[in-house]
């Protein structure tokens, strides 16, 4: 073939590749932040050779702009308070988008994407991923200019933010250093990447990391990969049994997805209740969860375990995995260390049997090393242990603040709709429902 036919070949795979591999919100389809950005480079490599020769490119032709840069976009949204994307599913806790963002940027030109390079952008800064050098600095070339004249940028006119194509869902109540984030991922994923963490999050409290996905080791060989990464176990959501949620539909061929029921943001607030079916054929028990940010003040995280279709008794197990040590207070509070830390509350302290603090391994969070030596660490994890009788319900509500905020109680009262809660912290009283 001639040079040209080769070139347009590949310019329409890239199409394909474009249209099919994103969803429209503009997540990569295995829900994994790490290969969110593979893909970018995969096709940022030859847009930028066609743009640089004034070729028709993702950056400036419809309908692939708009898809492309909703990619970067996407970046930028789930930026956590300390400048680092969380790891969602095979993932990793980095800083490499910001070597995407000022490639891309020099010829989208977004405000808001100027907004993130002009905050947080440091001429010492090496981007990274888990504790790397980034393979997204490949795309960075001679435009990439972090504060070029003429462009001004705008910071994001939202805080919190859904993209319900993808499943993923960002609860933030400022875009300070000191905010208050929680990133949820009730996951539509496609192909082998995403683990078994349909409803887990990841958090951060005043601008700290409060409650963190483990991501993925160096190397899927790794003897902890399956259980600690791939599996249920080391993910921020609730275990059933000591067993994976399933991933696949029946067939083999299709992932789980989980399902929103409901999202609600305002001046005041964010609430998102989702639900997932992971548990339902192996165990017969449907998962639904709420999580409410009150901004500037607390989490709630309210889990419904509907196990009408189970024949056995069930043993649950709540779980968040924190990198500070955690302990054990009185009436079930679990306390971490860390500047300010984290205070976990829970409701209905009869229920939980035990409150299970012990250490896993993790990919995050890692600092980065010139030598990459680290090749894992640890989180400490609590696990709240409740049984579920056959056929019957069950329910976690857990108040989640800052560990330096002093009083901090949460009750909840079961009704017909949903649970009434009552949370008092610092002398405050907050009333409401969660369906």
């Amino acid at each position: 073939k001639e040079a040209g036919d080769w070139l347009e070949m590949a310019r329409q795979v890239q199409e394909v590749l474009l249209l099919n591999q994103v969803h429209a919100d503009g997540m990569q389809k295995e829900l994994c932040t790490q290969y969110h950005s593979t893909v970018i480079r995969s096709l940022a490599t030859l847009q930028m050779i066609l743009a640089r020769r004034g070729e028709p490119s993702f950056y400036d032709t419809e309908p692939f702009r708009t898809r492309f840069l909703d990619m970067h976009r996407l970046l930028a949204g789930i930026l956590a308070p300390d400048g680092y994307t969380p790891s969602f599913n095979s993932a990793v806790y980095g800083t490499e988008w910001m070597a995407i963002l000022a490639a891309g940027n020099a010829f989208f030109r977004d405000p808001e994407l100027q907004w993130h390079l002009r905050r947080w952008y440091n001429p010492e800064m090496v981007p990274v991923q888990k504790n790397g050098p980034g393979w997204s600095c490949t795309l960075l070339h001679d435009l990439c200019i972090p504060r070029p004249k003429g462009l001004r940028s705008r910071k994001p006119r939202s805080t919190s933010q859904l993209f319900p194509e993808s499943g993923v869902a960002v609860l933030r109540d400022s875009w300070d250093g000191d905010g208050n984030a929680l990133f949820l991922d009730f996951g539509h994923p496609e192909g082998g990447h995403a683990y078994a963490a349909r409803g887990s999050f990841s958090a951060w409290v005043k601008g700290k990391p409060a409650a963190l996905s483990p991501g993925s080791p160096f190397a899927y060989s790794n003897r902890d990969y399956r259980a600690w990464y791939y599996g249920t176990r080391g993910q921020d959501t609730v275990w059933v049994d000591e067993e994976d949620q399933e991933l696949w539909r029946p067939g083999g061929k299709r992932r789980i997805w989980g399902r929103l029921l409901d999202w609600r943001d305002d001046r005041e607030e964010t609430r998102i209740r989702v639900a997932h079916d992971g548990y339902l054929r192996s165990k017969g028990i449907g998962h639904e969860r709420t999580v409410l940010l009150a901004k500037g003040k607390f989490f709630l995280i309210y889990d419904l375990l509907d196990g009408s279709g189970s024949e056995e008794n069930r043993t649950l197990r709540w779980t968040l995995r924190c990198p500070n040590k955690m302990t054990e207070t009185e009436g079930r509070v679990v306390e971490s260390s860390g500047d300010p830390g984290i205070r976990l509350v829970p409701a209905w302290t009869a229920r939980i049997e035990a409150a299970e603090i012990d250490w896993g391994p993790s990919m995050v969070p890692l600092a980065y090393q010139e030598d990459m030596s680290p090749q894992q660490g640890q989180t400490c994890h609590v696990r709240f242990v409740q049984q579920l009788e056959r056929g019957e319900k069950a329910r976690f509500l857990v108040l989640m603040v800052a560990g330096d905020c002093g009083e901090a109680e949460v009750e909840g009262k079961v009704m017909e709709r949903g649970v009434e809660v009552q949370v008092r912290i610092q002398g405050e009283t907050w009333n409401g429902m969660l369906e």
